[in-house]
């Protein structure tokens, strides 16, 4: 009998992902869908996305000793698992400092199973104490242009053909996150366009006394 060949586990739950992230338009719904799901769906425990920004927290930044590039940086937007919280000490990552500042600027994933040994995580005590295993690191590009970083860390061992399953779907990530990033500059314009028109018609209705007209045609009302 032929045998039937099952779907990758790890690709299918990415692909459920891939689709909850598309349906939104909202940037912090997006992000939360991406790092939520990496940790709910694929078995990670820790899940992190940073966009790059611009450099905003020089005088409090945590690796301010460690930036080179006071302009910009990566932000850190969304987290999941074991940290959730974005004001701790990688709030801000210079670009790079590894692990993740480096995918950052060389716009290229890091992908490891032997963290002890992998001189690119300098943190072992860290990593030592979360018994992590394997880490996916991928940079988010659209169009060859850098968005921002992803960081997973797991405890359990990598599932065949994940970090592939990973890489491509930080392709479609980063497309979800452009989409929404898009909206939102769109919604900033129209709501000061708004903003502006209103401001200039009281500017216009004080300059002329039109409240002191007296009429009921549409020209006279607007």
């Amino acid at each position: 009998m032929e045998e039937i060949m099952q779907p990758d586990i790890a690709f299918v739950n990415l692909e459920d992902i891939a689709l909850q992230m598309t349906s939104s338009l909202d940037l912090n719904e997006v992000l939360t869908t991406i790092s939520q799901g990496l940790v709910d769906q694929l078995g990670a425990d820790f899940a992190r996305i940073w966009l790059l920004g611009h450099g905003d927290l020089c005088d409090e930044c945590f690796k301010a000793s460690s930036c080179r590039n006071k302009e910009k940086c990566l932000h850190l937007k969304a987290s999941a698992g074991m940290y959730t919280n974005l004001s701790g000490e990688y709030r801000r990552v210079p670009l790079g400092d590894p692990p993740i500042g480096r995918i950052a600027i060389e716009k290229e994933p890091i992908f490891s199973e032997d963290l002890i040994n992998d001189n690119q995580f300098p943190n072992k005590e860290w990593i030592k104490a979360h018994k992590f295993c394997w880490f996916a690191g991928i940079p988010l590009i659209f169009r060859n242009k850098l968005l921002g970083a992803t960081a997973i860390y797991g405890q359990r061992k990598m599932p065949q053909g994940g970090f592939e399953h990973i890489a491509g779907f930080a392709n479609q990530a980063s497309i979800a996150i452009k989409n929404a990033q898009l909206f939102g500059e769109v919604e900033n314009l129209k709501n000061q366009l708004e903003a502006e028109c209103t401001y200039l018609r009281e500017e216009i209705k004080f300059e002329h006394n039109y409240d002191e007209i007296i009429g009921q045609s549409a020209a006279l009302k607007y």
